[in-house]
């Protein structure tokens, strides 16, 4: 008997295999993204919880939590462009003078990064994780950087690049961090 399996690392990600298919239930606090492996096993799962709970199917995902969900025939283009030009409409109340430059610099840069975003494809679901860093590369405290991206098929699903605590003896050092950094991320 195939039943929902919580994903440890996220309370809120619910997993349904069963032998013809699976689905992937995500929910966030009264909102509920659902998505499987096939249309029949989703309108299944649909049609049980719209008997258990009072819900309305909005149909495709379009935009949650800030992210624009933008359907195209190879994929998902995930921006954040309406929720950059919605950023972009509000003002500060008060501001002082520091805070308008700083604000400035961020809307400067927003507005240049407006059409961004991660193109998600169909490919071979296989996990891929990169990781490098440089060896003292700040010159001050002589810290490396680590930096990592991790792939499921081609779509990038984490990324991070973050100054390491301490100080590397060697560029070898340096790496190992960065790779044990990469690994606890895809653990």
């Amino acid at each position: 008997m195939a039943q929902w399996q919580d994903i440890k690392p996220d309370p809120l990600l619910f997993v349904y295999h069963i032998h013809h298919g699976t689905v992937v239930l995500l929910l966030y606090v009264d909102d509920i993204i659902l998505t499987g492996s096939s249309s029949q096993l989703i309108d299944a799962v649909i049609i049980a919880l719209t008997k258990e709970f009072d819900m309305k199917d909005l149909g495709h995902l379009h935009y949650f939590l800030g992210l624009q969900i933008t359907y195209q025939p190879d994929g998902l283009f995930v921006s954040q462009t309406k929720y950059i030009k919605d950023m972009l409409e509000k003002f500060m109340h008060n501001p002082m003078d520091s805070h308008v430059v700083v604000v400035k610099r961020i809307l400067r840069y927003l507005s240049g990064t407006l059409h961004y975003g991660l193109q998600f494809q169909t490919g071979k679901l296989q996990l891929q994780a990169y990781s490098d860093a440089d060896w003292a590369g700040d010159p001050n405290d002589r810290r490396s950087t680590s930096g990592h991206i991790v792939y499921f098929g081609l779509s990038p699903i984490s990324w991070a690049s973050k100054k390491q605590h301490t100080v590397s003896r060697s560029s070898t050092k340096a790496e190992y961090r960065a790779l044990a950094i990469a690994a606890a991320e895809i653990a």
